[in-house]
């Protein structure tokens, strides 16, 4: 050792290591505890502080269709697309049913109208019996028939059906009035929807009126004591009469 390097207590020059030589060592870490799990990386910004949105603006919501402004007052809305909604007729009250007495009044009139061709029948009969002559001592008849007269009689019967065809079956069918109805103001009308029952169903609630006359006529009464003032062939069909001219 020279006299240039200073010595330290126990003649070892500055810098050597202590121990004989040997360097000093930083103790390792402790080993992982394999029971526990890892940390999560810590969000950006650290922990304790919310991350920005990625947008300030507030979520859009799907928006309602636009119906536009309501229709302004005095203006018809617009027509509904799915058709109009259902209304049945209501049946009418007890006062718009017709009375007895007029219906009474309106077929009388209905079997005037027939009238010309039951006079041209009568007619008719007249001539096809001018050549027969009644014997009262034996009640018999002696002579022939007269053929012009069967051919009147038949004329008179087709001019008779053919009224009463045009009157109570076609005309009350489409309008629901024949020639008497419509003088004392009452019409014919299905119970259901109170429109014309039409050609057909006039004709077949007149062969239904069998049932009101079969049992002492008794049908044609019942008016004067039913609700709708029905005879049994209206109860047949579903038609009823109104006090009322057609709609």
């Amino acid at each position: 050792m020279t006299d240039d390097q200073p010595s330290t207590p126990g003649g070892e020059p500055p810098g050597s290591p202590p121990d004989g030589g040997r360097p000093t060592e930083e103790p390792p870490p402790p080993p992982a505890d394999p029971s526990r799990s890892p940390l999560p990386p810590p969000p950006p910004g650290g922990y304790g502080q919310v991350p920005p949105p990625a947008d300030d603006r507030p979520p859009a919501y799907a928006q309602p269709p636009a119906y536009g402004p309501p229709p302004a007052y005095g203006q018809t809305p617009a027509a509904n697309p799915y058709g109009v909604p259902y209304n049945p007729v209501q049946a009418p009250a007890t006062a718009a049913f017709a009375p007895w007495l007029k219906r009474v009044g309106a077929y009388l009139l209905d079997e005037l109208v027939v009238l010309p061709g039951v006079v041209v029948a009568g007619i008719g009969g007249g001539i096809a019996t001018s050549g027969l002559t009644y014997d009262v001592s034996t009640d018999t008849y002696s002579g022939s028939v007269n053929a012009f007269g069967i051919v009147v009689i038949l004329l008179g019967l087709l001019i008779a059906i053919g009224i009463q065809a045009w009157n109570r079956w076609v005309r009350q069918g489409r309008t629901g009035q024949s020639l008497g109805k419509q003088a004392l103001g009452i019409t014919l009308v299905r119970m259901g929807d109170g429109r014309p029952v039409g050609a057909l169903m006039a004709f077949v609630r007149d062969l239904c009126h069998f049932f009101d006359g079969i049992l002492c006529y008794i049908g044609y009464l019942w008016p004067l004591w039913d609700a709708r003032r029905q005879t049994f062939a209206d109860k047949i069909v579903s038609t009823v009469v109104l006090d009322r001219p057609p709609a």
